[in-house]
């Protein structure tokens, strides 16, 4: 679960509204070039380690 708060004061369940909020804000980021370029660094380098994984059992390696 999402908590506004940190948990020194406790946490705190969002509420639907905060939820919905929270939401917008997040995808209008994610329609920005500059989300869209940070994001596909991270595709990338997710998408070289699962092929590692798939292809050469990188997971089970030491």
């Amino acid at each position: 679960m999402h908590y506004l708060r940190p948990p020194a004061q406790g946490p705190r369940p969002v509420a639907l509204r905060e939820l919905h909020e929270i939401q917008m804000h997040n995808r209008l980021d994610q329609a920005t070039e500059e989300w869209q370029r940070r994001y596909a660094i991270r595709a990338g380098s997710e998408a070289a380690l699962s092929q590692n994984v798939r292809s050469h059992g990188l997971r089970h390696s030491r």
